[in-house]
């Protein structure tokens, strides 16, 4: 058990619930962050899933030999759960809807009348890290990271 990271994590978690003692408003933020990550995760999947849908980019022949695998490069198969034709594409629509307007909301105010204590912040922390993991992309990670590793099975 890798216990150094279980201990680091427990810790982080510890310390991030005690910002609810200092300022509601800010652990507010922080759910609010969280939320808006996890919901903008989704609609990029989503979002790439769909284009996939709709450009025909799935092949739905699941050939008996093995030789079929869903890495870099090679045409995605579906697997063995999924919703066919036009009611996959509504499904993710519709899913899409739900995560924008989520995360739309999630930058919102907790109160009627915004003060600066108030104020939901979280639109600031979310666009940040964006820009950052982005500049961090195209300044050093699209040179080190190689993608997934293949294995044979020889």
């Amino acid at each position: 058990m890798p216990l150094y990271s279980v201990l680091l994590t427990s810790v982080v978690a510890c310390l991030l619930a005690l910002i609810n003692i200092g300022s509601p408003v800010a652990f507010n933020d922080l759910c609010s962050m969280s939320i808006s990550g996890l919901y903008l995760s989704y609609m990029v999947v989503g979002s790439l899933l769909l284009w996939r849908r709709c450009t025909g980019g799935i092949s739905s022949n699941r050939s008996s030999d093995s030789a079929v695998v869903n890495t870099a490069g090679a045409k995605l198969v579906w697997g063995p759960f999924h919703l066919p034709g036009i009611w996959g594409i509504l499904v993710n629509v519709w899913a899409l809807i739900y995560m924008t307007i989520a995360v739309f909301f999630t930058f919102w105010p907790t109160s009627w009348v915004v003060t600066v204590q108030t104020m939901n912040f979280s639109v600031v922390g979310t666009v940040g890290t964006i820009i950052l993991s982005l500049v961090y992309y195209f300044v050093r990670a699209r040179k080190v990271y190689d993608g997934p590793v293949m294995e044979s099975g020889l």
